[in-house]
């Protein structure tokens, strides 16, 4: 499985650009449609302010939504009514797993990516206790720059073994 670091940078790039639309408590949603929309999402990081568009979104959120080509409603619509993923907070694994194998990611790094209290120290605890948006989005990019760097240092040294192997 190769990463895909094509996509895993879009999507970073995207939360940079956008990060009032990044909420790791949520894999995606269009709270827009809601009849009272929501004009916040509480969740365990804390309290997120959701943008004039209305839609909210994790990492894997936005790589399987950025994984079916530009950002449209059409293909928001198809994330959040794909297989697996119902309106409601209770159903992630279908985002994530269509996000892990977009990423080319194993199921443990899926999860560490993916779920902001797998993330290591110091990461997780200044995405947790940054007390406003722009710390915490602060914390996640460093934390997907960390990523980024050691899941390619690892593909580096597995190729570097394979040819070892091969002599």
């Amino acid at each position: 499985m190769e990463f895909n670091v094509k996509l895993f940078d879009r999507v970073v790039r995207r939360i940079a650009k956008n990060p009032r639309t990044f909420v790791m408590d949520e894999p995606i949603a269009d709270v827009s449609r809601q009849k009272k929309q929501k004009k916040a999402i509480v969740g365990d990081a804390g309290v997120h302010f959701v943008p004039s568009c209305g839609t909210v979104g994790c990492f894997a959120g936005w790589t399987d939504v950025m994984n079916r080509g530009k950002i449209t409603k059409g293909n928001i619509e198809e994330t959040l009514h794909s297989p697996w993923k119902t309106f409601d907070l209770g159903s992630f694994e279908g985002i994530s797993i269509r996000a892990q194998k977009a990423l080319g990611l194993t199921r443990n790094e899926a999860d560490e990516l993916f779920y902001h209290y797998r993330w290591p120290e110091p990461f997780r605890t200044q995405y947790v206790s940054a007390k406003r948006k722009d710390q915490q989005v602060r914390a996640a990019l460093a934390y997907f720059a960390d990523f980024r760097k050691r899941k390619l240092e690892a593909e580096a040294k597995k190729e570097e073994d394979a040819v070892l192997v091969g002599c």
